[in-house]
């Protein structure tokens, strides 16, 4: 799967250079991606954070976009951090296999996760209307995952600890249907593979222009298959998005 990278890129941007003489017209974002996430370990056992969970142990975010487009093409990277993380305390139910001994035991756990990626892709534009543009998309994504839990229970104490560095090539599609003047419906999707088995995002939203500002409520979700050979064998993000563009 490997080999999808380096073959790819050279037939994509052989072509760019005439369009960088074109006009440009720029649209910078921010956005808040209230998402879920979901885990599923090599043994079979799932993980999922609530987007409440989520919100609520989130220590610092930061997440934004720069889309471009010069004639028919359009490029555009994207930058994605999350740091969550919770600390407590509580008793777990132990079974001793007679039911009058059951009993419990004190456990400390801190748990602290952290996820970057960053997206880059270069498109091109297949077909137009007044009212709808599309583009095909190649890019690369690069993602790290780090996960840290640690348990101290009865005396002892475990830890369990990830960091994977997973950089994948996608293709895909974006494009934008034009409801009138003000409303619009942004849309992205891809797929890809590289050191993530497979690997894949899909967004959709509902935006309003107003002058050079641009509001938009969306849903989106991204897939990364790690493969049965790694700890996690798959991670998700899924939920709402709120974003804020500027156009310049």
């Amino acid at each position: 799967m490997k080999r999808f990278i380096p073959l790819a890129f050279p037939l994509i941007f052989g072509p760019v250079a005439p369009a960088l003489s074109q006009e440009a017209s720029t649209r910078a974002t921010i956005y808040v991606w209230a998402t879920e996430v979901n885990e599923e370990l090599s043994n079979g056992v799932k993980a999922t954070a609530s987007r409440k969970t989520v919100l609520e142990n989130l220590k610092f975010g930061l997440m934004g976009e720069v889309v471009q487009t010069r004639g028919e093409w359009i490029y555009g990277v994207e930058g994605f951090y999350a740091n969550v993380g919770k600390s407590g305390e509580g008793s777990y139910p132990v079974q001793s296999g007679e039911p009058s001994q059951s009993s419990s035991i004190d456990v400390l756990a801190d748990f602290d996760t952290k996820t970057t990626f960053f997206n880059g892709f270069i498109g091109y534009r297949i077909a137009t209307s007044p009212v709808f543009n599309l583009y095909g998309t190649a890019g690369l994504r690069y993602t790290i995952f780090e996960n840290e839990l640690t348990v101290d229970a009865a005396g002892q104490s475990y830890r369990f600890k990830t960091n994977d560095h997973l950089t994948d090539g996608t293709v895909g599609f974006r494009g934008r249907y034009t409801i009138n003047e003000s409303w619009s419906v942004p849309f992205a999707t891809d797929v890809g593979a590289g050191d993530s088995d497979l690997t894949w995002q899909a967004y959709a939203g509902l935006s309003y222009r107003s002058g050079q500002n641009e509001f938009t409520l969306g849903w989106r979700h991204m897939e990364w298959d790690l493969g049965d050979h790694e700890l996690i064998t798959n991670i998700s993000y899924d939920g709402p998005v709120i974003a804020y563009s500027r156009r310049f």
